[in-house]
């Protein structure tokens, strides 16, 4: 048996007999939901944390966190689950070949995994860290986020534009009338846009020109999408699948 693990949400619970898992989320002290089963073929256990030194400032080395997180195979579709914070799908390019969840001093777990090609997911940010051109095979690039926490990483590589960060083409950015010290991607362009919507226009001003510019969708957007490939970055798939554990048991 195992419980996740994870800061100001209900955790699950998930038993294991053989090679079927059941999964009940705890509501509250005294009432428990089953949220369904699953058949599986392959899964790793997150511990916390992965041998490497720098893990130890920020984390927890509390082997009783092994299993604050999860990622699990179903048998029958072959699909990859993660099950933490949330139960969703994603979609590895490649054979996972290993995964770590280290536990964060504010019961935060940062679960990650790694695959045969060479890309990282971090499941807590939604994000897929392009990591084979950076090394010259896989082993290496395990050996090295083994030791790395991949998640400061990925924080201090996500700025678009800030006081320490220039750009080579945009000198400043602003919400409204307010001009904004830090731009930083997410995986979710769409998302960002509107919550900056809410609070005024969007404007850029150029290094080649001396006025501000209105910022539409498409050209945010582009802007995004440039920054992240040339960061090796990008949005991680995923597909919720919380209604089919509810209305479906094993082998969905």
């Amino acid at each position: 048996m195992f419980k996740t693990r994870c800061h100001c949400c209900k955790p699950f619970t998930i038993w294991v007999k053989g090679k079927t898992i059941s999964i009940d989320r705890n509501i509250s002290k005294d009432k428990i939901q089953h949220v369904g089963s699953l058949r599986i073929r392959d899964g790793w256990l997150g511990k916390s944390p992965p041998l490497g030194k720098s893990f130890k400032r920020n984390s927890i080395i509390d082997h009783t966190l092994d299993g604050n997180t999860l990622i699990v195979q179903e048998a029958r579709t072959r699909r990859w689950i993660f099950i933490g914070r949330h139960i969703f799908q994603f979609f590895p390019f490649g054979k996972i070949v290993a995964y770590f969840s280290p536990m964060l001093v504010n019961d935060k777990p940062q679960p990650w995994a790694i695959d045969d090609q060479g890309y990282v997911y971090l499941f807590g940010e939604g994000v897929v860290i392009n990591g084979r051109d950076k090394f010259d095979s896989v082993e290496t690039a395990i050996r090295f986020y083994s030791s790395n926490n991949p998640y400061p990483l990925f924080y201090n590589n996500r700025k678009i534009l800030s006081r320490n960060q220039q750009n080579s083409q945009i000198k400043s950015f602003w919400i409204g009338k307010k001009k904004q010290k830090d731009w930083v991607w997410t995986p979710n362009a769409q998302k960002q846009y509107v919550e900056m919507r809410k609070k005024g226009h969007v404007l850029v001003k150029y290094r080649d020109k001396n006025y501000r510019m209105s910022l539409e969708f498409d050209d945010f957007s582009d802007i995004c999408a440039a920054f992240a490939s040339n960061r090796k970055i990008q949005p991680m798939i995923t597909l919720d699948i919380t209604s089919d554990l509810k209305t479906r048991h094993l082998d969905l």
